[in-house]
């Protein structure tokens, strides 16, 4: 889908699944800038009610732009994540030295949950580190394909979505997000065998446990099982080649250790709540 069809689509979506009644609102947006110059927010000359602040979260996915919080710019990569809250000192922009910076964004206007992560989350206005664990960036995509696709049935379920998120949000910044060592070696793991997956026993023994051992372990510490775990670390993989190359769905399957193009489409749809080819559409011009 060309970007002259899906910008038609996310301004008749929005209209049509943003408006969030007395509660608040979610809005969207994908985007590519190219003009250094024009392309340049300050978080204190936008507009805004500081008695009904909005949270901008901001996620790029190719290219590179800038973010300026608590006095420090951060240069921000594809991966990359910040929130800002409106009205609030920040700024963001396109620099002279950057070609072009493509990303989406959501805008949460939902005084309940803003003024939650205010009170539990100082600050609010930072960049995010992603540890490969974390459920922050799922949940994110979560929201933005959920409201471009229309996949929210109501009001209660956009809004279960959105206390997902506030959620992992609290969690990634209080430290208690489950991306402990054995989480980040599993990730190392599936990055050297991506394409043929190791057994869980074969895994087991890098920590010289047995299978049995191992997973008990593994689910104390982070409240999933290895499989599962390692189940969403290859749809996430696989999300991110579909965002960025031009791999037919079959080989984005097998480069992720599904062998079965069909099992692999089930998986996502399961996982995302769309399926391999439309999640590309939404985030490929």
């Amino acid at each position: 889908m060309q970007q002259s069809q899906l910008k038609p689509l996310y301004e008749a979506r929005i209209a049509d699944h943003c408006s969030g009644g007395g509660a608040g609102s979610i809005s969207v947006g994908l985007e590519t800038r190219t003009q250094a110059g024009i392309y340049d927010w300050d978080g204190l000359k936008r507009g805004g009610d500081e008695e009904r602040p909005i949270l901008l979260l901001q996620m790029t996915l190719g290219g590179w732009g800038h973010f300026r919080a608590r006095g420090r710019w951060s240069r921000m990569g594809a991966g990359s994540l910040f929130s800002a809250v409106i009205p609030s000192t920040h700024r963001y922009r396109l620099p002279a030295a950057s070609p072009e910076w493509t990303f989406y964004w959501l805008l949460l206007d939902h005084p309940d949950f803003v003024k939650r992560l205010l009170k539990n989350l100082r600050p609010l206005n930072r960049v995010w580190p992603e540890p490969i664990s974390s459920a922050l960036s799922g949940r994110v995509e979560e929201l933005f394909v959920g409201v471009c696709s229309g996949r929210f049935e109501d009001p209660w379920e956009r809004e279960e979505a959105i206390f997902r998120l506030v959620l992992s949000l609290e969690k990634l910044a209080s430290g208690s997000d489950p991306a402990t060592p054995w989480a980040l070696q599993l990730k190392r793991i599936l990055a050297k065998h991506l394409a043929n997956p190791l057994k869980i026993e074969q895994i087991a023994k890098t920590f010289h446990l047995s299978r049995s051992a191992f997973s008990h372990a593994f689910r104390r510490r982070t409240g999933t099982t290895p499989a599962a775990f390692l189940h969403q670390l290859r749809l996430s993989e696989a999300g991110k080649l579909l965002k960025v190359r031009d791999a037919s769905i079959k080989e984005v399957a097998a480069a992720t250790g599904f062998r079965d193009p069909a099992q692999f489409a089930k998986a996502f749809r399961r996982q995302f709540g769309i399926s391999p080819s439309a999640y590309r559409s939404w985030f490929r011009f």
